[in-house]
C-alpha cells in the first residue's frame, strides 16, 4: 500500500531523484525490537522484577527494572515444560516504544504484549493454566531480515478486546520516505465468523495531519509485507498496535512484527509542504464555517483564522507559515470540540430548566445562569461557552442540592449518577405509568442495545464477571442485563461509586426483573463506608417472553450514613441451582437524600462498626489474616481512619469466606479428616495425617489466598502418592527376592522420611512418585529376573505400555492436544486408551513422548507399538545413548487399503487413515476365512472386523528390531516434531498404544545380577570414588531434578532428598 501526501499540489512539487535510495532505519530506536526484550530465551524475565502489591483472584502484578509487567499466577494451575510458572499475562516495555496511554496498564492479565527472542526455547514460555500450559512458538524469521543480528521480534495476543499499540516518534529531515515491516500470525484458528469476532488492526504512520495504515494480512499466516510513503517536515509517530474481537484469544490472531525498515526515497520542500497543508486548512475552515452557521461566534473565528491562512500561504516564509498552521490548527481543534459538547450543555441546560420549576431555595441563582444561556451559546466564542458549560453545570447541581431533605420527604439526588437508565445523557425516556418511552424506539430491536445506550460509569464487580453481562433492550426499557447458567455460588453484580456527596442518610433504589423460574435473591444495594444495605429480594419474576412487556420491580434499599462523601449503589444476584438462578435485568436507579446525620450518630455508627470488625477478626481461622486484621485495627483506632477499619472487616470475611468453603461437605479437608481415622489411606496413613496435620498448622499461621496451592499439595499426598506408596508396599509384600525388597523399602522409607519431615511442593511430591514408580517397577523386574533370568518379554518393564495414563511418559505436548484420549481403538473399546495428539494445521503438531527404561540386561531387542497416523512424519524411535546414531527412527507409514469396486469390479485404493489398516485386514481375512467362534481369539478378531460399522479404524502393528542395549538403558517413544526426526511433518494426528518390548538376542551381562544391580552396589560394596547415582543406581552427572539421590563421598553412600 502507497500513499503520497502532496496530493492538490503534486504537480506543482519536483523532488530530487535519488540514484539509489538510503536506508535510514537507524533513525528509529530499535526498529527491530532486538532490545529490551521482556523475556529470555527460557521464559524468564530479563530483569529483576518486583511485586507492584496489585492482585487479582488468580494472579499478582510484578515489575521488571526495565519498565515491563508480568502477570504471575497465585493459583498454582500454570507451568511450563520445565516446571517453572507460567504466566498470566505481560505488557513488556522494549527499548525506544511507549504503550499509548489508551491501552496501558499495570494489570496486564490475560493480555500478552512484547518483545521475544527468537531464540526462545520451545515449551518455556507457558501463557494460562495446564501443565504444562500453552506456550508461544517462535516463528522462523522474515526472509528480507534472517540475519544473526535480528534477535527479537515485537508480540501482540490478546482476547475479549483486548489492545495494545506501541508508539514511537522520530525525529528526521524534511524528506520523502517509505516504511516496510512484515507482519506474520500464528494462529492458524482464527474465528471470524461474526464481525465481532474480527480483531482490528492498530498499526500506523502517523505524519502531519494524515494516518496510513494497512489492516490487509492481519490473520495471514505467512509474513506479510507492508509499506507506505509519506514525506515529513521534522518527525513522524510509528505505531504498532492491535486489538482483538470480542471472543477467546485462542480465536484471536496472534500478531508478530519484524523487519522493521525505513528508506529515504527522495527529497522535498519545507515550503511546498506548508503551503499545501495550508490550503487543506483553509478549505476545512470554511467547511467549519458552514457546519456550524448556527452559532455566530465560532463562525467569526474561523473566518478571521482564515483570513490569517490566506496570508500566510503567499508569504513565501516557511517560518510564518509553520507558526500559523500549529496556531490556526490549535484553534481548529478547540472550536471542534468545543461543538462537540454543545449538545451535552443543552442537555443540562434542558434538565435545569425543568427542574427550576420545582422552585428549591436556590432558584435564584439558577435563574441568573441560565439567562445567558441564549447569548453565550449562540455569539459566545469558543472560550466562552467552555466556561459557560462549567459555570452551568456547576449550578445546576448547587441548585439541585439546596433541596430542603429528611426522611419523610427525602430529596432526589439521581442527578448525581452517572447514566441511571443506562442511556446517553439528552435520551432519556419520558416515563408515564412505568411506560418508558425513548426516542426513535420504534427502531429498537428486543435482545440488543440501540445507539443511545451507555454504560459509563458503570462497573461489573461481582464475582462472576464473564457470561453475558452487557447493555441491552429488555421488556421494553434499555437496561444492564447480567446473565450467566452454571456458577453456582458466584454473584453478577453491576455497581457505581459516587464521591463528593453530602454527609448524611441515603437510600437507593432501581428497577429489577427476571424470569419466574430464576428467582433467587436478586437486589439493590447501598454501602458507604460505614453501612451497607440490600433492597428485599425479588420475590418474583415477571419477565414476558411473548411480549417484551414484562412487569419490572422496584426495590429500595435502608437508608446508609455516608460520612465521607463517597456511596456505592448498584445490583446484585447469586447464581444457583445448577442454571441460571440469579440472573437479572436492571435500570432506573434512584439515590435519595434523607438530610444529615446528627454526630452522636456517626459515632454511634463508628462504635458498632469497630466492634463489628473486632467480632468477626475474633472468629477467624487463617493466623496471618488474624493478625494483619487486628494491626488494621489498631491503625484504625490510633488514627480515625475508617478505611483501615474496613480492610479488616473485608479480610475477615474473606478469610473466613475461604475457610468455610475449603471445610465444606466433600471438599479435601474434611475428607482426609475422615480418611486419617478409618483406615482409607492403608499403610500411608501416617504419610497423609502427616500432610493433612502441616496443612492445619498452616491455616493456624497462614493467610487465605495461599491456601488453595497447600491443598493441591495436600491432594498430591492423598490423592497421588498415597496409591503410589500403597502399591509399592502391596508389592513389597509378595516379593521373595531380597535385592529386590532392599530396593524398594530403602526407597519408601527414605521418602517417608522425607515427604513427612514437611510439607513438601506439588513438583517434589510428582518427583517422589516417579521414583517410587520407577522403584517399584525395578523391584518387581528384579523378582521377575531371578524367578527367569531367560524371559524375553520385557513390556513389564515399559510404565503404562497400554497407555493408561501418561505415568511414566515424558511428554512435550508443543502444539498438539490429548495426548491421552479414547474411542477409536482398534476393537472400538469404548474404554480403552490411548495416544493420540491433533493439531487441524498440517505440520504444526510437533508433540513429542519418551520413556527411559533403566535395569535391562544387554541384548538385542525389538519394540513394537500398535499405531496411525494422518499423514508422513510421525515416528515410532527408541534410543540407546545420547548421540544421533544412538537412535533408532521408524517413520509410521501412512497406509492404503486396496478392495473390489462392486460397480466397477476393478481394483481400488483408498488412504487408511482413519479406517481400514492392517489390524482390521488380518481380523478380516480371519472372520472371512471362517475363523471358529470356538477359538479363544475369535472375540478380539471379531470386534476388530467390527469397529467402526465394519471399517476399522485405521491401526497397524509397527516393530523396530535390532536395537543393541549395552548399557541396561533404552529409552523409547513416540513424535512427530520434525526437530527431532529431521523430517518434514505434514501430520495433523496420529494415534499410539500397546507398547511392547521383547528380548531376542541376550547380550554381555557379566557381573549384571538383575534390575537392581546398581542400588545394590552402591548400598554393599566397598565405594572407591566419589559419584551421584539416581534411586534405580545409574551414574548420574547431577541431581537436576527434585527428589531421592544416592551421593557418594569418601567412600560413603549418603541418601539426599533435593527440594
Amino acid at each position: 500500500m502507497k500513499k503520497v501526501l502532496l496530493m492538490s499540489l503534486a504537480a506543482a512539487f519536483s523532488f530530487s531523484a535519488f540514484a539509489q535510495e538510503e536506508d535510514v532505519t537507524h533513525l528509529i530506536t530499535n526498529a527491530g525490537f532486538d532490545e529490551g526484550l521482556t523475556f529470555t530465551d527460557e521464559g524468564k524475565p530479563t530483569s529483576e522484577t518486583t511485586a507492584t502489591g496489585e492482585k487479582s483472584d488468580r494472579s499478582r502484578f510484578l515489575k521488571s527494572a526495565n519498565g515491563d509487567y508480568y502477570a504471575e499466577p497465585t493459583d498454582g494451575k500454570g507451568y511450563n515444560v520445565a516446571g517453572d510458572l507460567s504466566w498470566y499475562g505481560f505488557l513488556g516495555a522494549p527499548k525506544g516504544w511507549t504503550v499509548s496511554e489508551a491501552y496501558a496498564t499495570t494489570k496486564p492479565e490475560w493480555k500478552y504484549y512484547g518483545a521475544l527472542p527468537y531464540s526462545l526455547k520451545e515449551g518455556y514460555l507457558g501463557m494460562g493454566d495446564g501443565k504444562p500450559a500453552g506456550s508461544i512458538t517462535v516463528p522462523t524469521k522474515p526472509a528480507a531480515d534472517d540475519t544473526d543480528d535480528n534477535l527479537g521480534f515485537l508480540y501482540m495476543r490478546a482476547g475479549w478486546g483486548g489492545a495494545v499499540a506501541y508508539q514511537q516518534t522520530v525525529s528526521l529531515p524534511c524528506a520523502k520516505y517509505r516504511l516496510e515491516y512484515w507482519t506474520i500470525n500464528l494462529n492458524p484458528n482464527v474465528d471470524e465468523s461474526k464481525p465481532e469476532y474480527v480483531a482490528s488492526d492498530l498499526t500506523k504512520v502517523i505524519c502531519r495531519k494524515d494516518e496510513f495504515s494497512d489492516p490487509t494480512g492481519l490473520s495471514a499466516t505467512e509474513w506479510t509485507k507492508h509499506e507506505f510513503e509519506f514525506t515529513p517536515t521534522s518527525d513522524f509517530t510509528l505505531q504498532f498496535g492491535y486489538k482483538s474481537g470480542a471472543t477467546g484469544s485462542n480465536k484471536n490472531p496472534w500478531i508478530i512484527v519484524d523487519g522493521v525498515k525505513l528508506y529515504k526515497v527522495g527529497e522535498a520542500s519545507l515550503e511546498e509542504i506548508y503551503t499545501s497543508d495550508l490550503g487543506n486548512l483553509y478549505d476545512e475552515l470554511g467547511e467549519l464555517s458552514e457546519k456550524y452557521a448556527e452559532y455566530s461566534g465560532l463562525v467569526n473565528q474561523l473566518d478571521k483564522a482564515t483570513e490569517i491562512v490566506d496570508k500566510a500561504m503567499g508569504s513565501g516564509d516557511a517560518d510564518l507559515m509553520k507558526k500559523t498552521l500549529d496556531e490556526v490548527t490549535a484553534l481548529r481543534d478547540s472550536i471542534i470540540k468545543t461543538a462537540d459538547i454543545v449538545p451535552s450543555v443543552i442537555a443540562t441546560y434542558t434538565k435545569a430548566t425543568a427542574a427550576a420549576a420545582k422552585a428549591y431555595p436556590g432558584l435564584a441563582d439558577l435563574q441568573t445562569v441560565l439567562a445567558k444561556y441564549d447569548k453565550t451559546i449562540n455569539n459566545g466564542k469558543w472560550e466562552d461557552i467552555v466556561a459557560y458549560a462549567t459555570e452551568l453545570k456547576q449550578a445546576y447541581l448547587t441548585y439541585m442540592m439546596s433541596q430542603v431533605a429528611s426522611a419523610d420527604t427525602p430529596a432526589d439526588y439521581t442527578f448525581l449518577v452517572q447514566n441511571p437508565m443506562f442511556v446517553k445523557e439528552g435520551s432519556e425516556p419520558t416515563i408515564e405509568n412505568g411506560v418508558f418511552t425513548y426516542p426513535n424506539q420504534d427502531t429498537f430491536t428486543a435482545g440488543k442495545a440501540p445507539e443511545i445506550a451507555t454504560s459509563a460509569g458503570w462497573t461489573k464487580t461481582g464475582t462472576c464477571t464473564d457470561g453475558d453481562q452487557r447493555l441491552n433492550y429488555a421488556q421494553g426499557r434499555i437496561c444492564w442485563n447480567a446473565w450467566k447458567a452454571n456458577t453456582d455460588g458466584k454473584t453478577l453484580e453491576i455497581s457505581q461509586t459516587i464521591k463528593n456527596l453530602p454527609n448524611g442518610y441515603y437510600k437507593v433504589s432501581g428497577d429489577l426483573i427476571t424470569e419466574g423460574a430464576y428467582v433467587n435473591d436478586q437486589h439493590v444495594f447501598a454501602t458507604s463506608s460505614l453501612q451497607s444495605s440490600n433492597s428485599a429480594s425479588l420475590t418474583e419474576g415477571l419477565w414476558n417472553g411473548d411480549t417484551n412487556a414484562g412487569t419490572w420491580t422496584t426495590l429500595t434499599s435502608d437508608k446508609v450514613l455516608v460520612h465521607d462523601g463517597e456511596i456505592t449503589i448498584g445490583a446484585s444476584g447469586t447464581l444457583a441451582n445448577g442454571n441460571q438462578s440469579g440472573w437479572f435485568c436492571a435500570t432506573n436507579f434512584q439515590l435519595f437524600y434523607l438530610g444529615t446525620a446528627t454526630q452522636a450518630e456517626i459515632e454511634a455508627a463508628l462504635a458498632a462498626k469497630a466492634e463489628n470488625a473486632k467480632a468477626l477478626v475474633a472468629a477467624m481461622h487463617f493466623g496471618a489474616d488474624k493478625v494483619a486484621a487486628n494491626d488494621s485495627i489498631a491503625e484504625y483506632t490510633t488514627s480515625g481512619d475508617i478505611v483501615k477499619l474496613n480492610v479488616a472487616i473485608k479480610l475477615a470475611q474473606n478469610s473466613e469466606a475461604k475457610y468455610a468453603e475449603i471445610n465444606a461437605e466433600g471438599k479435601t479437608i474434611p475428607t482426609v479428616a475422615v480418611g486419617v481415622t478409618d483406615g482409607t489411606y492403608g499403610e500411608a496413613t501416617e504419610i497423609a495425617k502427616s500432610a493433612y496435620d502441616n496443612t492445619l498448622a498452616y491455616i493456624n499461621n497462614g493467610t487465605y489466598n495461599k491456601v488453595d496451592s497447600i491443598i493441591t499439595i495436600l491432594k498430591a499426598y492423598v490423592n497421588n502418592y498415597v496409591p503410589a506408596y500403597n502399591t509399592a508396599d502391596e508389592t513389597l509384600k509378595t516379593l521373595t527376592s531380597a535385592t529386590a525388597k532392599e530396593v524398594l523399602s530403602f526407597t519408601m522409607t527414605e521418602q517417608k522420611k522425607g515427604l513427612m519431615s514437611e510439607l513438601k511442593s506439588e513438583a517434589f511430591v510428582k518427583a517422589a512418585i516417579v521414583q517410587l514408580t520407577a522403584a517399584t517397577a525395578t523391584a518387581n523386574a528384579q523378582e521377575a529376573y531371578e524367578k527367569n533370568p531367560n524371559s524375553t518379554d520385557y513390556t513389564g518393564f515399559i510404565i503404562n505400555a497400554q497407555t493408561a495414563s501418561t505415568d511414566g511418559w515424558n511428554v512435550i505436548k508443543g502444539e498438539g492436544d490429548g495426548p491421552v484420549k479414547k474411542g477409536q481403538y482398534f476393537t472400538d473399546d469404548a474404554d480403552r486408551t490411548y495416544f493420540d495428539s491433533w493439531n487441524g494445521t498440517a505440520g504444526k503438531n510437533n508433540i513429542y513422548m519418551d520413556q527411559a527404561i533403566e535395569g535391562l540386561p544387554n541384548g538385542t531387542y525389538t519394540l513394537a507399538a500398535n499405531v496411525r497416523t494422518s499423514a508422513e512424519g510421525a515416528f515410532l524411535f527408541a534410543s540407546t545413548g545420547a548421540e544421533a546414531a544412538d537412535t533408532t527412527w521408524m517413520e509410521i507409514p501412512v497406509q492404503t487399503y486396496t478392495y473390489i469396486d462392486q460397480t466397477t469390479g476393478k481394483d481400488s485404493t483408498v488412504f487408511a487413515m482413519d479406517k481400514y489398516g492392517k489390524i482390521w485386514e488380518e481380523a478380516k481375512a480371519k472372520i472371512d476365512g471362517g475363523l471358529s467362534e470356538t477359538d479363544p481369539n475369535y472375540a478380539t478378531y471379531s470386534a476388530t472386523y467390527n469397529a467402526n460399522g465394519g471399517n476399522g479404524r485405521g491401526w497397524m502393528n509397527l516393530q523396530i528390531p535390532n536395537i543393541e542395549v549395552t548399557n541396561h538403558a533404552l529409552t523409547i517413544g513416540v513424535t512427530c516434531d520434525s526437530t527431532k526426526t529431521n523430517k518434514p511433518s505434514k501430520v495433523t494426528w496420529f494415534s499410539a498404544t500397546d507398547f511392547t518390548l521383547t528380548l531376542t538376542k541376550a547380550g554381555d551381562n557379566a557381573g549384571w545380577n538383575g534390575p537392581a544391580t546398581g542400588i545394590t552396589e552402591i548400598q554393599t560394596e566397598a565405594l572407591k570414588a566419589d559419584a551421584i547415582y539416581n534411586i534405580n543406581g545409574q551414574r548420574i552427572a547431577s541431581m537436576s531434578k527434585q527428589g531421592l539421590y544416592i551421593v557418594v563421598r569418601n567412600g560413603k553412600a549418603v541418601k539426599v532428598l533435593k527440594k
